[in-house]
């Protein structure tokens, strides 16, 4: 009953959410085509390759997998919907899953921005996808597609 409730609350705050133009609409009613393959799987094994050694700009997801984080739910369809959109951009989308259990991290969700190798950004919690864009835009120079 309350993982109901719980999925729920979480619909009905991403519907508001789009509601006030916040998200565009692809993320409520996303096209079935969509794949997941242009998010990449961070794990400690394969950090160094993916980011550290990228020589493309990379944005990654910190995130609490085990669905015990509203905000990290929240974000999902948002940071989907902007690889996507940047999908073929030269940027790489990745996530990395933190452990709730091992790790004292309590700025869930965070988006880090990377490039060559090192942090140049941040932004921590439920932002707008306006706001993760604005922010991926400042930090990589980018010009918006």
């Amino acid at each position: 009953m309350r993982n109901a409730l719980f999925k729920g609350v979480v619909v009905g705050s991403i519907a508001l959410l789009a509601s006030l133009s916040l998200v565009p609409s692809e993320v409520i009613n996303p096209p079935t085509e969509r794949r997941l393959e242009s998010i990449v799987e961070l794990n400690d094994d394969n950090w160094s390759k993916e980011v550290s050694n990228s020589n493309i700009p990379v944005v990654v997801n910190f995130y609490l997998a085990d669905g015990s984080s509203g905000p990290c739910t929240l974000m999902k369809p948002i940071y989907l919907e902007l690889s996507k959109v940047y999908s073929g951009k030269n940027i790489k989308f990745a996530k990395f899953s933190i452990d709730a259990s091992a790790q004292n991290f309590e700025l869930v969700p965070a988006f880090g921005f990377y490039s060559g190798g090192k942090c140049v950004g941040s932004i921590y919690g439920v932002v707008s996808y306006g706001e993760l864009e604005f922010v991926m835009q400042e930090v990589f120079h980018l010009r918006k597609y």
